[in-house]
């Protein structure tokens, strides 16, 4: 549990420090998303595969998922 609280708390800083730092508007979505996404497939064939964990991998594909998917319309609809 500890372990997840502390790459929790160093998420966030990082976050916020970036978002303190830059504006927005100059981050490049499709690049971060593309490596999300790449992060996303990764992670779930590894769970599975390499670990053996069919569970977590699954919870991983579908709870990821659904951000990939979400954040790939928004930026489909804004370039249509």
């Amino acid at each position: 549990m500890l372990n997840f609280v502390g790459w929790t708390l160093t998420a966030a800083c990082i976050t916020f420090c970036v978002f303190a730092l830059t504006e927005a508007a100059t981050l490049p979505v499709e690049s971060l998303l593309l490596v999300y996404t790449v992060a996303w497939l990764l992670e779930s064939i590894g769970l599975s595969l390499l670990f053996g964990l069919p569970g977590a991998a699954a919870v991983g594909l579908v709870g990821m998922g659904l951000f990939v998917v979400i954040a790939w319309r928004r930026v489909f609809a804004q370039l249509a």
